[in-house]
């Protein structure tokens, strides 16, 4: 009879999970950029209304795109473009701001979010909030792929001056036009009155005017 092959005896070591494959294959990928198409020639940035964003001193590429999608003054809502190894600089969210992330494009765990000191690694479909008074910024660790994410900005009703000067200069404009067209329906009525008042001197002598011939003539015809 043949004889049996002898089984094969499994590899020792642990499992990889399917996070950290990706992550592999990732860094291979990385490994090969001139094999990888940029991303960047698919987008007309100028065609399709994107605005230039400075990216930080360091960034392999020197600009980001920004697209506004929707700008209510107490809502901003936008897609951002973030290029191969390239990140903006930290900045602090406003004092009466939130911002809600989420990852439409990229590579498995490519982008990184960081929020004070602390480094938040996203992938597509992943989401993100960003308090009120955090410092944070976007950086795209793949090298060879872009990513696009959607930020939406909330400005929160706040009594501190100057927390949102455009949305407060907005409602000061609103504020200052409703005082105009106050005083305006005031200047209005003012002078109704005044003309009110003008008319009943001018009534009551038209109406002496026409009763003194009358007294006249009454007092001729009475001896007649």
């Amino acid at each position: 009879p043949a004889a049996v092959p002898a089984p094969v005896a499994a590899p020792s070591g642990r499992r990889s999970s399917p996070r950290a494959a990706a992550k592999g294959g990732r860094g291979r990928a990385e490994a090969q950029t001139e094999a990888t198409p940029a991303e960047d020639d698919e987008i007309d940035f100028a065609e399709e209304g994107w605005m230039p964003l400075p990216s930080a001193e360091g960034s392999a590429k020197p600009t980001l795109h920004l697209l506004v999608k929707v700008d209510t003054g107490s809502m901003l809502a936008c897609d951002i473009h973030i290029p191969p190894l390239s990140f903006n600089t930290r900045e602090p969210l406003g004092p009466s701001k939130s911002m809600f992330l989420s990852v439409l494009k990229g590579e498995e765990s490519s982008l990184i979010l960081k929020m004070d000191d602390e480094d938040v690694l996203l992938s597509p479909g992943d989401h993100a909030i960003v308090r009120s008074g955090t410092e944070y910024s976007l950086r795209n660790d793949s090298a060879t792929t872009a990513v696009i994410a959607k930020m939406v900005i909330i400005i929160h009703a706040s009594d501190d001056a100057g927390a949102n000067e455009g949305v407060g200069e907005h409602f000061e404009g609103e504020e200052e036009e409703e005082a105009d067209e106050g005083a305006e329906e005031e200047e209005v009525e003012a002078e109704k009155e005044e003309e009110a008042e003008e008319e009943v001197p001018k009534k009551k002598k038209e109406q002496k005017k026409v009763e003194e011939p009358t007294k006249v003539i009454a007092k001729k015809e009475a001896p007649a």
